[in-house]
């Protein structure tokens, strides 16, 4: 029978050796993506950030991903308006994980922070996505390329009309997030 100290041990060390490189350097200010490719097709993907005047910048070059591989990223914590995708172009059919910093202080409360998050499939999309937390505490967003509720992702331009249900914020702190591509269900 295992103590409970050789347990714990058993652990740590079973963290530790399934850690995997990180392509970027990571500190305090990042967070780590990883993103599954269970696509039947290799898929290339970036981190792009979103300006006020609705253009594009690039924070993570294009990086290529072989079908039914992992790879890791870590994206910056402290920005707003990032977003995972397979083009710069935001307008083209295409399968988002978007996200960003937030913080709320509730009245008479104090301050916490997290990240807001969402899934986004454009018209034309075939592939589904999922994103997961890595904080229990905080919902996984699924969507098929054949079935996506509202509550899900964003799907049309005009779902903030439903009150934007897709928008989700993770207000554990710093979290990473594991995000899937033709995501079997």
């Amino acid at each position: 029978m295992l103590s409970i100290k050789k347990l714990a041990l058993a652990a740590i060390m079973a963290t530790v050796i399934s850690a995997r490189p990180f392509q970027q350097k990571r500190d305090d200010s990042y967070f780590t993506l990883t993103v599954i490719n269970s696509c039947s097709y290799d898929q290339s993907v970036g981190i792009y950030k979103i300006n006020t005047d609705y253009t594009t910048t690039e924070i993570m070059s294009m990086t290529n991903i072989p079908s039914g591989t992992t790879s890791n990223f870590s994206a910056p914590y402290y920005e707003v308006g990032l977003r995972l995708a397979t083009n710069q172009d935001q307008f083209l059919a295409q399968d988002l994980f978007e996200f960003g910093y937030s913080q709320y202080t509730p009245a008479g409360g104090s301050t916490i922070e997290g990240t807001a998050y969402d899934i986004s499939m454009f018209a034309g999309t075939t592939e589904g996505m999922r994103a997961t937390p890595a904080n229990t505490n905080c919902p996984t967003k699924t969507c098929t390329s054949s079935s996506c509720a509202k509550d899900q992702a964003w799907t049309d331009a005009n779902d903030y009309e439903l009150g934007s249900p897709a928008d989700t914020t993770c207000y554990y702190g710093k979290t990473d997030f594991t995000v899937e591509f033709c995501p079997q269900v």
